[in-house]
């Protein structure tokens, strides 16, 4: 069986998903089998893959599903994986050669983490660098249990992740009642069951195509759509999550805040006056029970929320978190 199974999950992006398994074919790191899952294309990318097939023989796997959306794909590549180790690439971008080789390596040598990440860069079409590194945005790679500066930043770009496929069985796939923010949602998942590695490693090349519609800004109405499922999506774990330090689930809180603060002023501008009492009750909800002093809070924690990880280490160490946060 192979060692690590990438799954891309594509949808009429027939231009461009050739660039994409081609560059997993030129990985250095060469123990590794590629599922290609189409979300119900109706352009030639069922064609484009089977080509790939024909030159690699069996080292690609396609499978067609009717279109059920990105996390449904990624599921689907997931449950037809054999690897120790699962990575993702989304069919508009590109591997650099040694994305495996550095993202395996290190969960290799040490059992401890649950999963790997590392840094991108993004281009335009036409091959302009317009971010030369996503994780400097925030500081820099973080390593440990690293729940705390995921709820400050989105940190783990899907691209970028390896997975141990225990530490993925453990806490489950892709949300696929979430249309939006799946990947957020997994991450935070498994950081509250897994230490997890950063590195400082150029992995991954994402390519902004105008055909790249999910990276798309949308009116403001797609936007408050997406905000009410991140809401939504985040909020539970208001509920579920009672056993974080208090600091760690007011860290939560604030997140949820700033979404609602968001949500209220597109609903302001929108002139959705008639749901703008209930988010702002919930705003106040939070600020109360959480102790929120906002903009002091902000200043004060950083992005990299070092105190916080330290608390976080403490508490895990003395294993008195719900569910045993320590790997096994």
């Amino acid at each position: 069986m192979p060692k690590v199974s990438v799954i891309i999950p594509t949808h009429n992006r027939a231009q461009v998903v050739g660039d994409a398994i081609e560059s997993v074919l030129a990985q250095t790191y060469p123990d590794f089998e590629l599922i290609v899952v189409d979300d119900g294309s109706t352009d030639r990318t069922r064609q484009v893959v089977e080509g790939c097939i024909g030159r690699n023989g069996e080292r690609i796997a396609y499978l067609w599903q009717e279109t059920a959306g990105a996390a449904a794909a990624r599921n689907a590549g997931i449950r037809s994986s054999t690897g120790d180790y699962v990575a993702f690439l989304d069919s508009d971008d590109l591997y650099l050669p040694r994305r495996l080789e550095i993202g395996v390596s290190v969960l290799e040598q040490d059992p401890r983490y649950g999963a790997s990440y590392g840094d991108q860069r993004t281009v335009a079409a036409d091959g302009t660098v317009t971010l030369e590194s996503r994780i400097k945005r925030f500081g820099g790679a973080v390593s440990g249990w690293i729940l705390p500066a995921l709820l400050r930043g989105d940190l783990i770009e899907t691209n970028t992740i390896t997975i141990r496929r225990h530490a993925l069985e453990q806490v489950g796939g892709f949300d696929e009642k979430l249309w939006s923010g799946q990947d957020t949602d997994l991450w935070w998942r498994l950081a509250k069951q897994w230490q997890i590695i950063g590195l400082p490693e150029m992995l991954v090349v994402v390519r902004e195509l105008e055909s790249s519609l999910s990276r798309g800004q949308g009116t403001k109405t797609d936007r408050l759509k997406r905000l009410t499922i991140w809401i939504e999506g985040q909020t539970k774990y208001l509920s579920i999550w009672t056993d974080l330090p208090f600091q760690v689930q007011r860290l939560l809180a604030r997140r949820i805040w700033d979404l609602q603060h968001e949500q209220e002023c597109i609903l302001s501008e929108l002139g959705t006056l008639d749901e703008l009492p209930a988010v702002r009750s919930r705003m106040s909800e939070l600020k109360s029970k959480y102790r929120l002093r906002l903009h002091a809070l902000r200043r004060r924690l950083g992005r990299r929320c070092p105190h916080l990880q330290q608390l976080w280490r403490g508490v895990t160490a003395r294993g008195t978190l719900v569910g045993q946060c320590q790997p096994r």
